[in-house]
């Protein structure tokens, strides 16, 4: 199996708290954090399409805990690839699913994942 490493630009809005979808076709591996960005952790909602629909839910871990990250402006994010394995399409969250932070500005996160082909 080949896999190739892509990435997708995932854009929160002005005074919102979740980014468009990013199709992802096999897994996440890091983010790549703007230079500017309202301190907040992120959560992610995961994305699966059926009878072409995409429903979004909110990803949480084999022990029942929302997949949560601590970030800061200007990194690069490892991800555990593990958890993102089946997911198809992926919004970030600004916050949680229970407090979610509005951006006080446009924020472009970048996905950096492996497409497996």
């Amino acid at each position: 199996m080949i896999y190739r490493r892509k990435r997708a630009k995932a854009t929160i809005a002005l005074d919102g708290t979740l980014s468009g979808a990013v199709p992802i076709g096999g897994a996440a591996c890091a983010l790549l954090m703007p230079a500017a960005w309202t301190a907040a952790t992120i959560t992610f909602q995961a994305g699966h399409e059926e009878a072409g629909v995409i429903t979004y839910r909110d990803l949480y871990d084999q022990d029942g805990d929302e997949v949560e990250l601590t970030v800061a402006v200007d990194r690069h994010v490892i991800l555990n690839p593990a958890e993102f394995l089946g997911v198809e399409h992926l919004k970030i969250r600004s916050g949680t699913a229970a407090a979610p932070v509005q951006q006080v500005a446009a924020r472009e996160i970048y996905v950096i994942y492996r497409e497996m082909g």
